[in-house]
């Protein structure tokens, strides 16, 4: 929509967004199966004695190219991870890699189909002046 600022002014105030670390990154979005991964999973793991910290091992499994998302839920000690692959067939596969990042725990799957996503952040919230 319109701003009705200048070029100037919208691209000065863009760079301070990304100066000041507002805006992260700039990115393409890509249709999953456009590029053949139709195919999306929620993987819970309920963490049991973990040797590293959390952190850490969200950090090892999101290197996986197929993890999206790694998301925890503190009250139950698990991790939330959002996968995305070509076929449901190539699970056993992930699993593997997944379990030699995590170990231990019990680990669930369910194939999900996504109705609807969206990425951009409601802005109702963002502080005057940011």
């Amino acid at each position: 929509r319109a701003v009705k600022r200048s070029k100037a002014t919208c691209f000065k105030r863009l760079q301070r967004l990304k100066e000041t670390g507002v805006i992260r990154r700039t990115v393409t979005l890509l249709d999953p199966k456009a590029i053949n991964l139709p195919t999306t999973a929620m993987v819970t793991i309920k963490l049991g004695t973990l040797e590293t910290p959390i952190e850490t091992t969200a950090k090892r499994l999101v290197e996986v190219p197929e993890v999206m998302d790694v998301f925890l839920v503190e009250e139950r000690r698990e991790l939330l991870l959002r996968i995305v692959m070509p076929r449901a067939a190539g699970w056993p596969a992930l699993q593997r890699e997944l379990r030699s990042h995590v170990p231990t725990g019990e680990m669930t799957v369910s194939i999900v189909q996504c109705l609807q996503t969206k990425t951009a952040l409601p802005l109702g919230f963002a502080a005057v002046g940011a």
